[in-house]
């Protein structure tokens, strides 16, 4: 889809900019015009073209009126501004289209572009990004903090080698909103997955059966203050924890075809799910993230399971870390593990019991320094082509 030019058409001034320039915020591809009604109107004079006989008139792709709904400004390309959102309405039959005009800017972006695509058949274009790369974090007990982990890694390579991440949690309950702030309203995971599987085989117009239909990803996305993005969490169960492997593999691949990342974090936790499995086979590296008090024993049940599956490839790209380790000064930590030597993978690298956290409005914020920032870093340096 090309660039879309769009007209806000109100009365209210401060609201009028402020609209545009929350839409431009969310997406800078977006050619926004601010006019009054009067000015509005003069530009229809000016133009000479008869708004009848056009697809969308004087030469907007979308008009946003700010006003009560009238019929005499009832045309294709118009999206009307209402005040209570139970006044919304889509109806593609009578061309009528109401969106609640104080709405997120994310939601108000995703309904326009919807709104675009129904009358015109077109989506947005993506271009793909090459060299996708996709690591795992996962564990064989609970309390090892592997989510930490992954998404300390992620702080990382977002903030010292330019890396764009998107984060994807698949435990049973996501760790999404610990880490990122997910401002209530927006469009969830669950009905991302939706668009993805139900529109791209419901004949919508433009959109041939079979034929890939993806949602505006804006609209499903929450980002921290460093630019980690990941969609917005459902509330109750993960929805990634019940795709097939076939549906997870459609998922990753609509996240990579979106062109908006060069890396994806996959949070395993202890999922042993279909779909974790399946994540965990496609990941080029697996950090299995690990606690000195856990069982070797389970360990090796667990890496058992994963060869049976993916055969000795997944211990091959395996990291082990030890974390939060207790290291007692003038004393080899190794030396007193005996079990060691019996484990399927050696210790890679250990990480220290550190303080890593603050805490802001219920928010956890990982923080890269001292012994714990140090040992993230070595970690990103061990997982191939991070640092190229």
């Amino acid at each position: 889809m090309e660039n879309m030019n769009i007209a806000i058409v109100t009365d209210d001034k401060d609201y009028g900019r402020a609209c545009g320039l929350a839409i431009l915020n969310v997406c800078r591809t977006l050619v926004v015009n601010i006019f009054t009604k009067d000015e509005f109107a003069t530009v229809g004079e000016c133009s000479g073209e008869d708004s009848d006989d056009g697809r969308f008139y004087y030469g907007f792709d979308i008009v946003i009126w700010d006003g009560p709904f009238c019929e005499e400004y009832l045309r294709e390309g118009t999206v009307f501004l209402v005040d209570k959102p139970s006044m919304t309405c889509r109806n593609s039959e009578t061309g009528r289209y109401c969106i609640y005009k104080y709405s997120p800017a994310q939601q108000m972006v995703a309904d326009i572009f919807e709104i675009y695509s129904r009358q015109t058949g077109r989506s947005p274009a993506n271009v793909s990004a090459q060299g996708v790369h996709v690591y795992a974090f996962s564990s064989w007990a609970g309390g090892c903090g592997c989510s930490t982990v992954a998404m300390a890694a992620a702080q990382e390579m977002v903030r010292f080698h330019n890396r764009r991440v998107f984060y994807m949690s698949l435990e049973e309950l996501e760790s999404t909103g610990e880490f990122i702030k997910c401002v209530p309203g927006g469009r969830t995971l669950s009905y991302y997955l939706y668009n993805l599987f139900k529109n791209r085989k419901h004949g919508r117009k433009g959109v041939e059966a079979g034929e890939e239909y993806r949602p505006f990803f804006e609209s499903f996305i929450v980002r921290d203050d460093f630019g980690i993005e990941a969609f917005r969490p459902t509330k109750g169960r993960n929805p990634l924890v019940e795709l097939s492997s076939e549906d997870i593999c459609t998922f990753v691949e609509s996240v990579m075809n979106s062109g908006r990342y060069d890396t994806i974090i996959a949070d395993i936790g202890t999922s042993m799910s279909q779909a974790a499995v399946t994540c965990l086979e496609m990941a080029e590296k697996i950090c299995l993230i690990s606690r000195e008090t856990c069982s070797l024993t389970r360990e090796i049940y667990y890496l058992q399971y994963l060869m049976t599956i993916g055969g000795e490839d997944m211990l091959r790209k395996m990291i082990k870390v030890e974390n939060r380790v207790r290291l007692v000064m003038g004393s080899d930590f190794f030396n007193d593990k005996a079990d060691e030597e019996d484990a399927l993978i050696q210790t890679s690298m250990t990480i220290g019991e550190n303080n890593i956290f603050s805490e802001e409005e219920g928010i956890y914020k990982v923080l890269l320094e001292g012994d714990f920032g140090r040992s993230i870093a070595q970690l990103t340096e061990i997982l191939p082509q991070v640092l190229r």
